[in-house]
């Protein structure tokens, strides 16, 4: 089952380049920086992703596949 979703995430994956892991689809999430003060700013939590086997993936699913399959 995990073979067949990598084959067609390949096929998918040169369309465009997004920013969001295309196995579980995590993205970009908003929250606040928090000094001591307390004042608050928006800001941006991005996935840490990285391009396995032309293939954009977040770290956790790396860690996952990498027991799962012998790809990693």
């Amino acid at each position: 089952m995990i073979m067949e979703l990598i084959m067609k995430v390949k096929h998918l994956s040169g369309t465009a380049l997004n920013r969001w892991c295309e196995v579980c689809g995590k993205t970009a999430t908003s929250g606040y920086n928090r000094p001591h003060s307390q004042h608050r700013t928006k800001r941006t939590i991005k996935p840490n992703l990285q391009k396995k086997e032309g293939i954009l993936l977040c770290t956790r699913c790396i860690r996952t596949l990498k027991g799962k399959t012998s790809l990693f």
